[in-house]
């Protein structure tokens, strides 16, 4: 079952080594992200 898209906006951007970021994504209004799960896999 597809999930729903979010809206995201990015809101905290840094060096985690040599040619890679983290980023800390946020919903525009303030509210909290759904939880992640892991993808089930096909086996």
């Amino acid at each position: 079952m597809p999930e729903k898209a979010l809206e995201l906006r990015i809101a905290g951007k840094a060096t985690a080594a040599d040619g890679v970021v983290t980023l800390t994504l946020a919903r525009p209004d303030g509210g909290r992200l759904p939880d992640w799960r892991r993808a089930r896999t096909s086996t």
